[in-house]
């Protein structure tokens, strides 16, 4: 959607009010990916990229260049129980595939060949996975999250990083990423 800056400040401004009768005909937007995971009981450390780089896909799919506010994150971990120390995660998002193209259970970080394709250089804060109520899976949920992004291409690019040291179960297990988003 093309304006200016103050279109695009109103749009936000509106978003973030809680005016979702004026947004009523914005585009929204479910980015998604799954994360497979080798079998096997290696201790993860803290700062450890989770699933490597992950390409989450909407669609519909939105403009390229678009900007987008990021309302909701959602994980489901396909684990029968909580891994032992398993805490907290940080969403790192990228317009394109990271040049570092970090692998499963590397270290992440920000080199300097990453820095023109990250979006989001700080990170958004996941909070701690938990047992769903009942068991059978662990999951991850944040609301309310009103980050604006502008998009370089259709999708999102994203390393999913953890804040605390756990061990995983052996098991090869998935996971369900998703990301929902409104159009600005």
């Amino acid at each position: 959607m093309a304006g200016t800056p103050t279109d695009l400040l109103n749009r936000i401004l509106l978003a973030l009010s809680g005016g979702g009768a004026a947004l009523a005909n914005t585009p929204a937007f479910l980015f998604s990916s799954t994360i497979t995971f080798a079998a096997n009981t290696t201790p993860r450390a803290a700062n450890t990229v989770f699933g490597g780089v992950l390409q989450l896909v909407s669609n519909p799919a939105p403009i390229a260049g678009q900007w987008i506010i990021i309302t909701d994150i959602e994980i489901i971990f396909n684990f029968v129980a909580l891994p032992v120390g398993m805490s907290g995660f940080q969403l790192y998002t990228y317009g394109v595939t990271p040049p570092s193209a970090i692998a499963g259970a590397g270290t992440f970080s920000l080199p300097s060949g990453d820095r023109a394709s990250i979006i989001y250089p700080k990170g958004i804060s996941l909070g701690n996975a938990e047992l769903a109520r009942g068991g059978g899976s662990v999951v991850l949920q944040l609301n309310n999250i009103n980050t604006v992004l502008k998009l370089t291409g259709t999708s999102l690019f994203a390393y999913l990083v953890t804040i605390g040291a756990f061990t995983p179960a052996a098991p090869s297990e998935t996971a369900t990423i998703r990301v929902r988003a409104i159009a600005l």
